[in-house]
């Protein structure tokens, strides 16, 4: 008959409390209050945060171009290489995106005139950030970034590797 010793019990009894008690934290965490989630921000508040600091400075830089300026000046620009159905071209989503109450829309550009970024500034109204984040699930996807949802920023990022 086989007999375990402690050297092999021990790590499996180590890794079950590590676990137990990390089930136990998240447990406990996800029934907090909402006073103290209004104490500590959420991860989701701290990259909304830092995504909008990231737009602002994108903004203030001076390799950027009105989107609709852009769009004219490069019209065959594309947002995503799509695969199957083809490219997707950057003047069609920029129109989707005014269409869908967009108050700004800014490209950031390399010296050398290659996309590194679109930011597009969003209003205030209710209707128009629903309707701006529904679009967000789909861009998300083509430029392969994590769609975001709202949480009172004030910008959508979307990145050009």
């Amino acid at each position: 008959m086989k007999t375990k010793t402690i050297d092999s019990i021990f790590p499996a009894a180590l890794l079950a409390m590590l676990l137990a008690a990390g089930c136990s934290k998240q447990a406990s965490d996800s029934q907090t209050t909402g006073a103290d989630s209004e104490q500590l921000p959420s991860a989701s508040q701290k990259s909304t945060s830092e995504t909008d600091k990231t737009c602002e400075t994108i903004l203030k830089s001076p390799n950027t171009s009105d989107a609709r300026e852009w769009v004219k000046q490069n019209p065959k620009s594309v947002f995503s290489v799509a695969g199957e159905d083809g490219n997707v071209m950057l003047a069609p989503t920029v129109a989707r995106l005014y269409q869908a109450g967009a108050e700004r829309i800014v490209i950031q550009h390399t010296p050398a005139g290659w996309l590194s970024a679109m930011v597009v500034a969003l209003p205030a109204e209710p209707a128009a950030r629903k309707k701006l984040f529904a679009l967000d699930v789909e861009l998300s996807q083509l430029r392969e970034q994590t769609p975001v949802r709202d949480s009172g920023q004030r910008y959508l990022y979307y990145g050009f590797r």
